[in-house]
């Protein structure tokens, strides 16, 4: 079975939407990779379940449901489904905003206020009006995720291909065991009282 993937045509749509921040929400099953690619907009990559793998040419990342990573406009990088995965994720128009968002890729560590308005806004429509309750909430968003900036599960790559091999061995490991201690976490249902 082909597990590599390209990036989708239909991100077009999410790429060239008119308002400056637009959610996207995809499942995909464990093993499924996304070759090496870069959007023109900043990405906001949060997985509400499920664990990934993600890299750029420097750096590893491994995202457990309690982890993301803010991807700035212009980096390459590809992930891999460690197992099922249900992606939450945003695509930033950051010149649109005076809210200053890092320039290289940052870890976040995923708040509970965080979980939950990236759930909420998987449920928006790609287009929305100006000061609506989704522009509104979406700000917030942004606003929380800048808040949560940490360094995050990361092993800097180097540049030594030796180092590398053994790298993404130790990565693939460790997301087994995180999967293995937290368990799947599928819930999306929002908090309760």
């Amino acid at each position: 079975m082909n597990t590599d993937h390209s990036p989708n045509a239909h991100l077009e749509q999410w790429e060239n939407a008119k308002n400056p921040v637009v959610s996207m929400s995809k499942e995909y099953p464990a093993g499924h990779h996304i070759l090496p690619h870069q959007h023109q907009r900043g990405q906001l990559i949060y997985a509400s379940a499920g664990t990934m793998r993600l890299r750029t040419c420097d750096e590893y990342w491994l995202l457990p449901p309690f982890r993301g990573v803010w991807m700035p406009p212009y980096v390459e990088h590809e992930m891999t489904a460690s197992t099922s995965v249900s992606l939450r994720t945003l695509y930033v128009n950051v010149e649109s905003f005076t809210l200053s968002l890092p320039n290289h890729p940052v870890g976040i560590g995923i708040t509970p206020l965080l979980r939950e308005l990236l759930i909420r806004a998987s449920y928006f429509p790609i287009t929305y009006h100006p000061d609506s309750f989704e522009e509104r909430l979406l700000r917030l968003t942004l606003e929380e995720t800048k808040h949560a900036f940490e360094c995050g599960l990361k092993l800097p790559m180097g540049r030594d291909k030796r180092l590398k091999k053994y790298a993404i061995r130790y990565w693939k490991i460790l997301g087994m065991y995180v999967h293995w201690q937290i368990g799947p976490m599928k819930s999306e249902q929002p908090l309760g009282r």
